[in-house]
């Protein structure tokens, strides 16, 4: 049977005698007796079939929702796309954010440490001595001679691995470890579906752009800001989009994406 086109309670395909919720994506585990059900208006004579409650409806049909179980309740009145499915609450997206930033510091870590540990050592070295001696001078002198060569290194080595693990699991899942724990996902603003590589590359792309700009000096501080505003510009956007978002045309919904074929 072809997937209803919206969300809702539908006749569930695996047992005539309940009903199913499908999300707008995907049918869920969450299900009701059939007894939940509107009755539709009589059919016309002519039809030539019964009156109501003689004759089950076709399936597929969709039915009055009871309420909805569990955290499906929360996307019975939000905002969602053009096709049904509920967007995802800025909530989620932020743990999903903090998420993914703790993953992401840790392999960049491991990744870039021959140059991170060339930074880090000389300021531990200030910051011991500096609490020992209780006189900050030395601490001064080790930040000001921070090894450039090594934090490029390192920064450069950070932003290609933030890169790679948001494209590759936006491009595999549409979604990021993160999001995956918050069942959220990423998709097209009038599609459903797994990102395509262009649309995730700009997704990304955009936002590194940003964190890139905002290492220089004068032009950090309004690459900064922009970024801030990227990351609060969902809070008041009737499609919960971010800045990146709108670059891209995607949206963070509710739910896993299939991918099309």
């Amino acid at each position: 049977m072809a997937n209803p086109e919206r969300a809702g309670w539908f006749d569930d395909p695996d047992d005539p005698e309940q009903l199913r919720y499908f999300d707008g994506i995907l049918w869920t585990d969450h299900v009701t007796p059939r007894r939940t059900q509107r009755e539709s208006p009589a059919p016309a004579a002519s039809s030539g079939q019964g009156s109501v409650g003689q004759d089950a409806p076709r399936l597929g049909s969709p039915y009055a929702a009871p309420p909805l179980p569990g955290a499906y309740a929360t996307y019975r009145t939000g905002p969602r796309t053009s096709d049904g499915v509920p967007l995802a609450s800025y909530g989620m997206r932020v743990l999903a954010f903090i998420v993914d930033s703790v993953a992401v510091a840790l392999l960049s870590g491991a990744a870039g440490w021959p140059f991170l540990s060339q930074v880090i050592g000389p300021l531990q070295d200030a910051i011991d001595a500096a609490l020992t001696s209780g006189q900050t001078t030395g601490l001064n002198a080790a930040i000001n001679s921070i090894d450039m060569r090594a934090f490029g290194l390192y920064t450069a080595i950070s932003l290609a691995v933030t890169f790679l693990y948001h494209l590759l699991f936006l491009v595999r899942w549409s979604a990021t470890p993160g999001k995956l724990l918050c069942n959220i996902s990423v998709r097209r603003v009038e599609q459903a579906g797994v990102l395509d590589l262009a649309a995730a590359t700009r997704r990304v792309s955009f936002v590194l752009m940003l964190s890139a700009l905002g290492n220089l000096p004068l032009i950090g501080t309004l690459a900064t800001l922009v970024r801030a505003a990227d990351l609060l510009w969902p809070l008041r956007d009737s499609g919960r989009q971010a800045l990146h978002d709108k670059v891209a045309h995607t949206v963070v919904v509710v739910g896993r994406q299939q991918r099309q074929h």
